[in-house]
């Protein structure tokens, strides 16, 4: 007799499971400053690419993921605020560049991403559309060329400007190649605004508490100084090697737990001190 699985109990209430950042909360009287610096991996890649058309919109403080749908799904600007289906494209476009394009993607893993969000997307659609970004965007896949190129020459792939290797020992890993430097980028880029961050500091009334990827959280008595401090520190241009990363960040206040702090980004310190 085969196995069959118990019937499902119905309670009269729901059950939820607190979500990891609830863990983490201030005590009464301190609040919690986070900050994230704003599409990390992208600046990365555009930066080490050297592609004009992103680092042109990262300079202008402009939206790259409306950019990209614009491009993507050929909507004029003119038309884009006024679009239906403008946010939908937008998350696509997200998809596309995160899912794939970045890493060098085939058109069937990305496709098989944008299924979740638009279950009508074809294949064909999806590779028209790769076709489109690349001829926005060719300093992109010339890049990644030339990385995966080079690692096959000489066996490894370096961070630029910091000298640590991955080996491949035989075995090329095309995703590695170009992964590898920009984690390592935006990782030397978070040390760097620690570094920056604990210098200045009054570690009596402040601390660092937590680096979360490309995020960082502080425990302070001064929650506008501190959003002040983090804001001026992360949104800045980087320079490595011969590069330029211009970075940005979204800093947000809570007197709560971990998990209010995205909700309440503040883009001046007016709206910091309002909350």
């Amino acid at each position: 007799m085969p196995f069959l699985p118990p019937k499902q109990k119905r309670y009269p209430f729901s059950l939820s499971t607190p979500s990891l950042m609830s863990i983490y909360a201030v005590p009464p009287g301190k609040w919690l400053v986070g900050a994230d610096l704003s599409q990390l991996e992208a600046r990365v890649v555009a930066a080490l690419a050297q592609d004009e058309v992103m680092l042109e919109c990262f300079r202008a403080g402009r939206d790259l993921h409306a950019l990209n749908a614009q491009g993507l799904f050929r909507v004029a600007p003119p038309l884009w605020d006024a679009h239906p289906e403008r946010d939908l494209m937008r998350d696509l476009a997200k998809i596309f560049l995160f899912g794939g394009l970045m890493y060098g993607g085939a058109p069937k893993t990305i496709h098989e991403q944008l299924l979740r969000k638009r279950p009508k997307t074809t294949l064909r659609e999806v590779e028209e559309a790769i076709t489109a970004w690349i001829a926005d965007h060719p300093a992109i896949p010339i890049w990644q060329q030339r990385q995966v190129a080079n690692a096959k020459r000489d066996g490894y792939v370096e961070i630029p400007g910091m000298g640590t290797r991955s080996y491949f020992y035989g075995v090329l890993e095309p995703t590695i190649c170009l992964n590898f430097p920009v984690q390592g980028v935006g990782a030397f880029a978070m040390k760097q605004i620690i570094k920056r961050v604990a210098a200045r500091i009054d570690w009596v009334q402040t601390a660092i508490v937590m680096q979360v990827h490309d995020a960082l959280y502080l425990e302070t008595d001064d929650p506008v100084g501190t959003w002040a401090l983090l804001k001026e520190e992360m949104t800045r241009t980087m320079r490595f090697d011969h590069y330029e990363l211009p970075l940005e960040a979204d800093v947000g206040i809570s007197d709560g737990g971990w998990g209010n702090v995205e909700k309440c980004k503040c883009k001046t310190i007016e709206a910091a001190r309002a909350l």
